[in-house]
């Protein structure tokens, strides 16, 4: 068989291959079993604050959408966990290392940056993570903090610049794309300290806001992702890669 391994961002991954964040990282099982199918990496869902209005650390499941038989995109719909965080963190990251692919554990930036390191740290001391994705990008209502940040090149350089100083695992940083342009985004990040960029979380809405409500016309949990998304994708990840020197994933 031929050598697949690929260096991204200081870490060895024994192909390129990474299973992102969304539906196959409900649970610790199904990333352990990914893994030993034979993934290189494994990113499992976004690790954000402790939430006073649930105690499950995630609300969304992805459901997908057809046009006949062919997948045209994804939702965040309805309950998938009752686990605490705690649980999450010490029973399902576990399951799930235990598969031996690579760990990029993802975390929520925060209001603050210095919550963000805060965050990074408490992850670092469970020896999870092998190395770090910071989410500047959640679409999801009640993380409207992290989809702004990744808006604005000046917060993004502050959330990355804290969680780096936490850090002594490699980071990387998760993108939006709802901007017109990534590219002083991503070169904000690499100037913060940014090991690498991932483009790119879900879209949250295509259709433009109401000026009077300030909403989106398309509102959605968890906005819009898979093969519906990827031309958007494609365009960004061309301009990144030809303006900013920095490893990427897509």
């Amino acid at each position: 068989m031929a050598n697949l391994e690929v260096n991204y961002c200081g870490v060895t991954y024994r192909n390129p291959l990474v299973l992102a964040s969304a539906t196959p990282g409900w649970d610790g099982e199904a990333m352990r079993r990914a893994a030993e199918a034979g993934i290189g990496g494994v990113i499992p869902k976004t690790i954000g604050p402790k939430q006073d209005w649930a105690a499950h650390p995630r609300n969304g499941r992805m459901v997908l959408h057809r046009m006949g038989n062919k997948p045209i995109g994804q939702v965040n719909m309805d309950l998938f966990t009752t686990m605490t965080r705690e649980q999450w963190v010490t029973k399902e990251l576990q399951i799930a290392k235990a598969g031996g692919a690579v760990m990029q554990v993802s975390v929520l930036a925060m209001t603050e940056p210095e919550d963000t390191a805060k965050l990074v740290e408490e992850m670092q001391k469970t020896g999870m993570a092998d190395l770090f994705e910071l989410n500047v990008s959640c679409p999801m209502p009640a993380s409207t903090v992290g989809l702004h940040i990744g808006k604005s090149a000046e917060l993004t350089y502050r959330q990355v610049k804290a969680a780096k100083e936490a850090s002594v695992l490699p980071l990387t940083v998760k993108l939006t794309p709802n901007v017109a342009d990534m590219t002083q985004i991503a070169a904000a990040a690499k100037e913060a300290g940014a090991d690498g960029i991932t483009i790119s979380n879900s879209i949250r809405s295509f259709a433009g806001v109401d000026i009077e409500t300030g909403k989106p016309y398309l509102r959605s949990y968890g906005g819009y992702t898979g093969p519906a998304i990827r031309p958007i994708i494609m365009r960004h990840l061309s301009e990144v890669a030809r303006k900013v020197n920095i490893p990427l994933a897509a």
